[in-house]
């Protein structure tokens, strides 16, 4: 058997625990082939035994519940799991040999305490997916009962938003400015207003100006920032849990334009230009976090200046509709439409920047999306294919896996597999797994209001340039 010691600090230090272990063993594949079962394994004698031998203390196959190991497939790895790490019996005391010295947990180990972190990730997102299928109705009678439960903490979150804004209102909360320009993004639902496209193209626009802007996010979910590079690439793209400090970033970079990945609550920046985007998919009116969707009502538009309305599938009318509504609660604002529309076709395993067809696939289809709205994205393929298109969704956000590449394999079934962008940034390194997949890119057309927003952000940014005199190149034409 081959094996190579992994020295984890972390592992020593649940070590005085009942059961816990000291060393552990990172088996090599090659020699022990597929384990599917962690119990399958387990230490005796300088030997790998399976479960079933005569124990004189235990009785036959009493050590550990399992099987023996599954003689299949030896290029494939050890399920990474804490519980295939065996302990050597031999070496319990090599802390008392002469130059040993404790180091940090190393990738290879996978400890209890990272098995932990496992299962409070698991358990935030499965969380956030029954949030989100409570909100559209789909959790059952028990869910909305729950739902109905969380009214009180509903109420309390309103009642907190709205003493927030007006502390900054009456100039009791403090606003930070920056010395360059900051374009704010922002919605007032939580994903699928097409905010991710949107910022693309705004920063695309800026660069083919000459400008130098930045993008200021968070990071929650490792698939925008991705994404970001990838369409904008060149473009700084600053993750900093302040967005205070990730505009400040920014402008050590040398940027002088800052667009704020959904700033439209983050009110302790003073942005330049708030523009607001409007899904004409969505309803307006709903519930508040956690019992809805909605992070404001609708009434805080009074703060944007710039109101977009976008729409993947939604009709003409349904948009214009939903327009007026807007422009009657921010009369001041500019009101501008853009159409997400399916561009190109890229192959997942060529440049993303090369068109790979002018059209969809032909032959049934299988959609995979892990978005927050994923019926726009899958109806948007029913229109553009010729063959049947089956559906398959999975949370936003959703850290795909191999367990879910080989859930999207039987699925397909032969068929081609078609994923968003946003999916393509993490399923590239499934590429030899899945079948043949593309990527259907998404467009910004407008449909009007592109030259009074445009004409709004070189108002303020000539203003900015005014005031603090940081030398910014010519105003957007």
């Amino acid at each position: 058997m081959e094996a190579r010691r992994v020295d984890c600090r972390t592992c020593d230090r649940i070590s005085t625990r009942p059961r816990g272990r000291r060393h552990h063993f990172s088996l090599a594949n090659p020699k022990l082939g597929w384990a599917p079962r962690a119990q399958a394994l387990f230490h005796g004698a300088g030997r790998l035994r399976s479960p079933d031998f005569r124990s004189k203390k235990h009785g036959p196959g009493r050590h550990r519940r399992g099987g023996r190991v599954a003689p299949t497939d030896p290029g494939r790895p050890v399920w990474p799991s804490w519980r295939h790490s065996v302990l050597d019996p031999g070496r319990r005391n090599r802390a008392a040999e002469p130059g040993w010295k404790r180091r940090a947990a190393e990738p290879g180990c996978e400890c209890r305490v990272l098995g932990r972190v496992g299962r409070y990730r698991s358990f935030v997102r499965s969380l956030r997916v029954w949030l989100r299928r409570s909100w559209d109705g789909q959790s059952g009678p028990l869910g909305r009962l729950a739902i109905g439960l969380l009214l009180p903490t509903e109420l309390f979150y309103r009642g907190a938003v709205a003493l927030r804004n007006r502390c900054y209102d009456l100039g009791i909360l403090s606003q930070f400015e920056s010395r360059i320009p900051i374009i704010s993004v922002g919605n007032l639902a939580v994903g699928g207003t097409g905010k991710t496209p949107f910022a693309s193209w705004l920063m695309t626009r800026f660069t083919s100006l000459g400008h130098r802007p930045a993008l200021v996010t968070r990071g929650y979910g490792s698939d925008e920032v991705l994404l970001y590079k990838i369409r904008n690439p060149g473009v700084p793209v600053v993750v900093r849990k302040s967005k205070i400090e990730g505009v400040a970033q920014a402008a050590r970079e040398e940027a002088n334009v800052a667009v704020l990945d959904d700033g439209f609550q983050h009110r302790a920046a003073k942005r330049d230009v708030d523009i607001v985007l409007l899904a004409a998919e969505q309803s307006t009116e709903g519930p508040m976090l956690p019992r809805g969707r909605f992070r404001e009502p609708l009434n805080a538009l009074s703060r944007a200046d710039a109101i977009v309305i976008t729409r993947k599938v939604a009709t003409q009318e349904a948009a214009s509709a939903l327009g007026r509504l807007a422009i009657g609660e921010a009369p001041e604002a500019v009101l501008g439409q853009i159409h997400l529309v399916g561009g190109v076709w890229t192959e997942l395993e060529g440049d993303p920047h090369v068109e790979a067809h002018d059209g969809p696939p032909a032959g049934d289809l299988l959609a995979v999306s892990s978005i927050a709205e994923p019926d726009g994205f899958h109806e948007m393929v029913r229109s553009r294919a010729s063959g049947v298109v089956e559906c398959m969704a999975f949370p936003d956000h959703h850290p795909f896996s191999h367990k879910d590449v080989w859930r999207i394999v039987n699925r397909a079934a032969g068929r081609s597999v078609v994923i968003t962008e946003k999916d393509a940034v993490k399923l590239r390194t499934f590429s030899q797994e899945l079948p043949r997949t593309y990527v259907l890119c998404l467009q910004v057309a407008w449909d009007f209001g592109q030259d009074a927003v445009m004409a709004l952000i070189r108002q303020a940014i000539e203003g900015k340039n005014l005031a603090k005199g940081n030398g910014l190149l010519d105003a957007i034409a």
